[in-house]
């Protein structure tokens, strides 16, 4: 439900995508807007996107241009001003954004002459028992392999296995998600796994053993196939385990990030890491630290956790390191600094189907500047 003050608010930003706004009810928006700034992030109501995302960046690009700044930003210093937040928009794959006052317009450095980079897609690379890798993406559907005790299929973009009960050896494989790359298994045992890129999994062609065990790097979202007699569980790099019965849940453990994070969605799960452990309840979140500690976050915004297996990038108040760490993985990039890291935080939703370029144009709005050299991007202060 909408407070009075959302509702004129939602009117008017529909009048002025649809071109019907008067300018008493311009300059109304433009004041309202200006003092709601001062209070922002804020949530703004969906409802007021309704087209396609090139048209509502057109259409954005004409409101900041109408929108007076009130509050100059020291541009000597190039740094990122986060009184200005981005806020991007999505619904039905359209994006609408509002960025709060600024001194200028952006300076999308990011051109459109430079080399097109595409988002990543799905695809990984299946690691046989014997040692053979397959690469999945340049594969048909059918059998793609027989291991033991299992045929290996290929349906669509996932894999999936059928027990043939044929053998009772134990023989393992691993699926591994290049950058630039996503995929889908479903395991022996029916439990789903969606790798984002630059993930792994290594697990049993069969589950004959008391606990179901698996092992991971990178990210995975898992929906675990229920059996109270075969415990499932995780191991992350020799210290960390995860335990579940059956249970939805998301585990960020990139190598390149300070903590491991667990964010339950359904069920509940026991992380433990050396002699610590802790019990998840839905919505909640552990994260191991360096220390050996486990961080308890009781009340997490769970869809930010699996915004990647959704397709959107989801930034909830995310430093530009954190960022740029996801864009390199999704787009195969390497990311430098030219004069050092930027501060500030930016909040919001972008598709992952868009092309590099339009994400950084995008960014560029929050005061973020970017260079384009080949696979390399250069984030300028």
């Amino acid at each position: 439900m909408f407070s009075m003050d959302e509702k004129r608010y939602q009117e008017l930003a529909e009048k002025w995508l649809q071109g019907t706004i008067s300018p008493e009810e311009k300059q109304a928006f433009t004041e309202w807007y200006r003092l709601k700034g001062k209070d922002m992030p804020q949530n703004v109501p969906e409802e007021f996107v309704s087209d396609e995302a090139a048209h509502q960046y057109r259409i954005w690009q004409k409101i900041q241009a109408q929108i007076t700044p009130v509050v100059p930003i020291n541009t000597r210093k190039r740094r990122l001003s986060y009184a200005a937040a981005l806020f991007i928009l999505i619904t039905g794959g359209s994006l609408f954004l509002f960025l709060q006052q600024r001194s200028h317009a952006p300076i999308l450095t990011a051109k459109t002459t430079a080399p097109v980079i595409a988002p990543g897609k799905n695809g990984a690379v299946l690691t046989l028992a014997n040692g053979q890798q397959l690469v999945l993406d340049s594969l048909h559907n059918g059998v793609i392999a027989t291991q033991q005790g299992a045929k290996v299929l290929l349906q669509n973009g996932q894999l999936t296995y059928d027990p043939t009960g044929e053998t009772t050896d134990v023989a393992y494989n691993m699926i591994a998600t290049p950058r630039g790359r996503q995929f889908q298994v479903t395991l022996p045992d029916g439990t789903k796994a969606w790798l984002n890129a630059a993930s792994s999994i290594r697990y049993p062609t069969v589950f004959h053993t008391p606990e179901r065990s698996v092992q991971i790097t990178g990210e995975v979202y898992f929906e675990v196939a229920q059996n109270e007699k075969q415990p499932f569980s995780i191991l992350i790099n020799e210290d960390t385990k995860i335990e579940v019965l059956g249970t939805h849940f998301n585990v960020n453990a990139y190598a390149d990030e300070k903590t491991v994070k667990t964010t339950l969605l359904e069920g509940a799960v026991k992380v433990s890491l050396h002699a610590a452990n802790l019990v998840l309840k839905p919505g909640q979140q552990a994260q191991t630290l360096p220390n050996g500690l486990i961080k308890l976050l009781p009340n997490v915004d769970t869809e930010e956790a699996i915004a990647w297996k959704n397709g959107l990038f989801q930034l909830n108040s995310a430093d530009v390191p954190a960022i740029m760490r996801q864009l390199s993985r999704w787009y195969d990039v390497e990311i430098t600094y030219e004069d050092g890291i930027p501060n500030g935080h930016i909040s919001g939703k972008v598709p992952r189907d868009m092309n590099l370029s339009e994400v950084l144009k995008v960014l560029e709005l929050s005061g973020l500047h970017f260079k384009i050299t080949g696979k390399n991007i250069t984030v300028l202060k």
